[in-house]
């Protein structure tokens, strides 16, 4: 079903003038998914509407050109431990 989702998504970009909204729409979450400066490239490349035709074709048949940013763990609260008094 993922598979499915990732080629809905690929193609609706193409689509003229739905394609440029659906991509400025989703450019939030492009850029926090591919940082700063990758997730700028990869929305400027949608905008053009001969090139993300190219690009969704590729795309299809290798995975994403331009990769996501690797995960990193978030900083969060330490976590306490219970202290016993079997000492």
């Amino acid at each position: 079903m993922q598979q499915y989702r990732n080629h809905l998504h690929r193609f609706g970009k193409i689509i003229p003038f739905v394609g440029i909204f659906w991509v400025l729409a989703n450019a939030n979450q492009t850029l926090k998914r591919k940082g700063y400066v990758f997730g700028t490239v990869e929305v400027l490349l949608d905008i053009c509407p001969v090139v993300c035709i190219i690009k969704a074709a590729i795309e299809s048949y290798t995975g994403d050109l331009i990769p996501a940013k690797p995960a990193q763990a978030r900083p969060g609260r330490p976590r306490l431990h219970a202290v016993t008094a079997d000492a």
